[in-house]
Formats: C-alpha cells, sequence, structure tokens
C-alpha cells in the first residue's frame, strides 16, 4: 500500500542549510544577527548571567527576505531533481503548529539545557573542540514520552547498521513499540494534530484508532535501505534513533538521542553550518565513525511534539509544495514526498541547485 514518505528535516527560512560564508563570504545580518569575523562562536548558556556572543534575532517579519525557493531543489535516492515550490501558507497549519507548541507540557524549559555551537564547520575537520550540548537536565528523561525513547535507545532495540536486518516486530520488542506509540499518541499535542488530521479528510484519520493502527506500520515498518540486500531500516529509526551507512550517519533527528549519544562518549562534534540560537541548527558531526555532513534538529522539542509534527507534514503537506509553520517565530519548512508501495521515511535538505557539497542527505 502507497504510504507518504516524510522526508525532513527543517529548512530555516529555506537557507538553514546554505553555507553562506563558504559562497558569499560573511553571513548578512538579517538572517543570522551580527556577524563577528575573529569571534564568531556562538554559545547559549542556561543561565542569563553568564556570557556568550549574540544571539540572531528571533523574530523573522517581513524585514527579512526569503530564501529564493524557486532556486531550490531536493535531492534523494528516490528523486533525484524534485524541485521544490514556494509552500502556499496554510494558516489552519501554522495555528495548529502554535497550539502544539504550547500543548507541549513536555518541552524543556529555557534553562534545561545549554548549548555550545563552537565555530563553523569547514570541510571535514573538526573546528571546534567542544560538545554541542554544554548540560542538559536529565530528570526530563523520567517523564514517559522521554524515559520510551531513552530506554529504546538504551537498550538497543534498533540496529543502526542498515545492512543488518531488524529483528521482527514480535513479542516484547512489538509491545515496547506499541506503548511508546500508545504514549506518544495520548499527548494533548498529537490529539490536536489528529483533529486536524482528521478535519482535513486525511485518508488514515477516519478514527484515531484507525489512525494509530496505520501509524505503527508507517513508522515502525522495516524496508531495505542497502540496495534491497537487508530489511534494516524503518522511518522511527532513521528519523529519531539514526543510521549507519557506508561511513555516513543517517537521520539522527533527535535531540534527545544526539545528546545520549554524545554523553557515552560517540559523538565528536566539528562545527555548524547554521543557527537559530536555542531553537534550531545545523552542524557536522561525527558519530562513532560515522560521518554527519549536513545534521539538525528541533532542540527541547518533545519527542511526542516531533513525532506529531513530522505525521501531520507527511500526511498532509507532502509533495513539492512542502509543510511550512513557524515555530517560535521562525519560518520552517519539512518537504515530504510519497514512494509507492513502500512504508518509507526518508530524508535530505533543500539547497541552491549547483552547491552538490550541501546536498548531504539528513
Amino acid at each position: 500500500m502507497g504510504k507518504a514518505t516524510l522526508l525532513l528535516l527543517l529548512a530555516v527560512n529555506c537557507q538553514a542549510y546554505f553555507d553562506w560564508e563558504a559562497y558569499f563570504g560573511a553571513r548578512p545580518g538579517p538572517f543570522f544577527g551580527p556577524f563577528y569575523p575573529a569571534q564568531n562562536r556562538r554559545f547559549y548558556p542556561t543561565s542569563p548571567r553568564e556570557e556568550y556572543a549574540p544571539a540572531p534575532d528571533p523574530f523573522l517579519g517581513s524585514f527579512y527576505p526569503d530564501y529564493p525557493q524557486e532556486k531550490a531543489f531536493t535531492r534523494g535516492p528516490y528523486d533525484s531533481d524534485q524541485r521544490t515550490k514556494s509552500p502556499k501558507r496554510d494558516y489552519q497549519l501554522e495555528e495548529l503548529v502554535r497550539k502544539m507548541r504550547e500543548a507541549d507540557v513536555d518541552k524543556a524549559g529555557p534553562y534545561d539545557y545549554e548549548v555550545d555551537y563552537g565555530y563553523p564547520a569547514g570541510g571535514r575537520n573538526d573546528e571546534s573542540d567542544n560538545d554541542l550540548f554544554v548540560n542538559v537536565n536529565e530528570t526530563l528523561f523520567k517523564r514517559p514520552v522521554y524515559a520510551l525513547l531513552v530506554n529504546l535507545v538504551n537498550r538497543g532495540v534498533f540496529q543502526h547498521d542498515v545492512c543488518e536486518n531488524e529483528r521482527p516486530l514480535i513479542g516484547a520488542r512489538r509491545e515496547q513499540l506499541q506503548t511508546l506509540l500508545d504514549t506518544w499518541t495520548n499527548t494533548e499535542v498529537f490529539k490536536l494534530a489528529y483533529e486536524y488530521m482528521n478535519n482535513k479528510g486525511e485518508e488514515h484519520s477516519d478514527s484515531f484508532e484507525e489512525l494509530k493502527e496505520f501509524l505503527f506500520d508507517f513508522w515502525f515498518g522495516t524496508y531495505s535501505r542497502c540496495s534491497g540486500r537487508a530489511q534494516g531500516s524503518s522511518g522511527f529509526e532513521h528519523v529519531f534513533t539514526g543510521e549507519w551507512k557506508r561511513g555516513t550517519v543517517g537521520g539522527h533527528h533527535s535531540w534527545v538521542t544526539y545528546y545520549l549519544a554524545q554523553k557515552k562518549g560517540q559523538i565528536n562534534y566539528y562545527g555548524y553550518h547554521s543557527q537559530r540560537g536555542k531553537l534550531t541548527g545545523t552542524f557536522q558531526y561525527d558519530w562513532n565513525g560515522f560521518f554527519k555532513e549536513t545534521g539538525g534538529f528541533l532542540f527541547g522539542t518533545s519527542p511526542a511534539f516531533d513525532f506529531a509534527l513530522f505525521t501531520v507534514c507527511s500526511l498532509t503537506h507532502s509533495g513539492k509544495h512542502g509543510c511550512q509553520f513557524y515555530i517560535d517565530a521562525v519560518k520552517l519548512t519539512v518537504t515530504s514526498f510519497t514512494q509507492s508501495n513502500v512504508d518509507l521515511l526518508q530524508t535530505f535538505i533543500i539547497t541552491e541547485k549547483g552547491n552538490e557539497k550541501n546536498n548531504a542527505y539528513v
């Protein structure tokens, strides 16, 4: 059965993944705030008393020009040159995300985590000697929406190597995933998402239980990402826990699972491509010897929020027009495409055509 394919991650005003310094020199102030040629480290502390480089203005009103979307295109293993048009503005979607953000009672507070972007990434060189996360208030992880994800990661429920077959979805493994799905869909955040999808007439959302049943296969169903040799991938693994293939990292779009890997000493952080303070950024790193050219995720959002957001975008705003919304006045876009007869969640970035170094899958 054909399923929508979630192609993450977020584009911030569609220039989040574009390396301005590599092509134009210093980043222009309106997009990224003050630029300091000899002092471009970005540090966002938990304490307002600590010193840090000025953060960019989070407000992106009409003063800020958009990155020319008519020049943007997407690249993926199935879509080699799919041009992304400017998404048609959906005020209902924007209102939904605003309500979801407000209803996300499990999101981290402003002083629950501290990030240090370090220095801009350059090539494959380690430009930053710091970790991305300076500290995290781990009491957050005692909440069910976090604890279930942390448990899955720490117990190694998924294989990271996409060329190794995943274990069957039976017994205790299936029960764990069902419990996680039940918990995340039982949040106010997801209930808002369901109401939106139901009102939109999304084909799998006639009833709440029907949608939950569909989402189990959609997120956890396995498929091959290794030339058909192994059923070693799933949408959930790709997005939330991350994957390894041919020396590179695929997916890995959860700040929680990134932090867990960092805490275990598995992450060597190289530097940032772009940043939006403590909301989101893109960066380069090595994870257990596997390289991530351009990675990124939302900071501080609960896993249930991410799950609901990406589900809505993939099921109601797939295709070339994308899924555009605002979080804390920052414009974000998720682009997704439908692949026939495959339960597949795949990710890539939106870049300016011709800049091949920025076409790394995320």
